[in-house]
């Protein structure tokens, strides 16, 4: 990923200036500011695509050790994010960053329940940001523990996970810079079945504005993992559902491309699934109305959800058609595939 600030002039682009990369260290920032950033900022920097609600934050295991943040995933996953600030600091571990998280999502591993998590974790993750939103508004008759077994047991039932609650922990490791060692041992993991990504999370300068790029580096996807499954004919009777999933979910198209086949437009009214008083106003592909306020997508889903984290195309429903923006979306990707198969 790379920004080039330009000015655009007609039908001209130049560009604007040179960006000039920074770090961390000289900004005079640690990594327990890093932690809070991408504690407080996780649904904008992982997107649209994944619902997150964080439970945890500098969790203590029986070693004394503490993981930096944890949250749980829509498939009621446990995902460890372990951040470092730079190269300097990955180095200069005596224990691997990689075999650091593997460690620390054993022990998450042991979380069994709904109510273990509460415990071990996301009562006291409550309590030391109760000052926050939304807790903040939530905290009187409920006690902090409460609380949190209410917002996980919601989060739970609104994604459909019953039996399958921590079945698996996931990895997603942040820095500024990775080295060769750390990449090619997350990618060996990977390989083998360990659900772990890698993002780098740079400090740039643009215009004289402070810029944070975040991407993920690892996995590599591959040039096929954007392409539409061509079925064959004994296939055609397989749900939409159950097709389009096979198709990943970075390939599918976004709101600009819903607005361009007119499945949606201004004025069309939306509400979040399964939550009263969601209701809002669609204003652009970017934007809605909600409450008299215009927002964005994901702003209204986490605002109305209390989640840190949101696909809202799994729960944004366009009232019109009484489906999920995905439900809407995975129709036309077959519409489209019958197309090219008829060509």
């Amino acid at each position: 990923m790379t920004f080039i600030p330009v000015t655009i002039k007609g039908q001209s682009i130049e560009v604007d200036t040179e960006i000039e990369e920074l770090t961390f260290k000289e900004l005079n920032l640690k990594e327990a500011h890093l932690e809070e950033f991408l504690r407080k900022n996780i649904g904008q920097l992982f997107g649209d695509q994944e619902s997150l609600l964080m439970v945890g934050q500098q969790v203590v295991d029986v070693e004394g050790s503490r993981s930096d943040l944890v949250a749980v995933d829509g498939d009621g996953c446990l995902v460890l994010l372990e951040i470092k600030r730079d190269l300097l600091d990955i180095k200069s571990r005596s224990e691997t960053l990689e075999s650091q998280a593997i460690r620390y999502a054993a022990s998450l591993a042991k979380i069994k329940d709904p109510r273990d998590l509460v415990e071990k974790m996301f009562g006291s993750y409550i309590a030391k940001h109760k000052d926050e939103d939304p807790y903040k508004s939530k905290l009187g008759a409920l006690s902090e523990y409460e609380l949190a077994n209410r917002e996980l047991n919601t989060f739970l039932k609104q994604n459909n996970i019953g039996s399958g609650f921590n079945k698996k922990q996931r990895i997603i490791l942040v820095s500024s810079e990775f080295d060769a060692i750390t990449l090619s041992s997350s990618a060996w993991l990977i390989r083998n079945g360990v659900d772990l990504s890698c993002y780098e999370l740079r400090p740039m300068r643009m215009n004289g504005k402070h810029v944070i790029e975040f991407a993920k580096i690892m996995p590599v996807e591959k040039d096929e993992d954007f392409f539409i499954d061509i079925h064959s004919s004994s296939q055609e009777s397989v749900g939409v559902e159950e097709k389009t999933d096979r198709v990943k979910r970075r390939s599918l198209p976004r709101m600009a491309a819903l607005f361009e086949w007119k499945i949606l437009k201004s004025g069309d009214k939306m509400e979040i699934k399964n939550f009263k008083e969601s209701d809002a106003v669609v204003v652009d592909c970017k934007t809605v109305e909600f409450k008299g306020k215009q927002i964005s997508f994901n702003d209204w889903g986490q605002t109305v959800t209390g989640w840190s984290s949101i696909c809202i195309y799994e729960w944004a429903i366009l009232k019109s058609a009484g489906k999920t923006l995905h439900e809407i979306r995975a129709e036309k990707m077959q519409a489209l595939e019958k197309l090219a198969k008829a060509a």
